[in-house]
């Protein structure tokens, strides 16, 4: 099962730790044997997994990556600006 854009995560807390993609892939495959839903992102400078704990609280599991990216945007940027910036990142 996967979160997906009908059923949002919402606001997700970081976990504590960081983790590897190895440890990312060992609490998807725990949470999804348990039935939760989960979704993943890629934000560049890291690998997230988003799972939704026992009590109902949305986490944020990360996996910093080696490549280092641009997080910060300028919200008074124009409109056209924001994302043509944000495309400028991909390759």
């Amino acid at each position: 099962m996967r979160l997906g854009d009908e059923e949002p995560c919402g606001r997700a807390r970081p976990a504590a730790a960081k983790a590897r993609p190895t440890r990312l892939r060992a609490i998807r495959d725990r949470a999804l044997a348990a039935g939760k839903a989960i979704r993943t992102s890629n934000h560049g400078n890291a690998w997230a997994i988003y799972v939704i704990d026992p009590e109902g609280n949305a986490l944020e599991v990360v996996a910093t990556s080696p490549y280092p990216m641009q997080q910060p945007f300028d919200l008074d940027a124009a409109d056209t600006e924001i994302p043509a910036a944000t495309a400028g990142l991909r390759r």
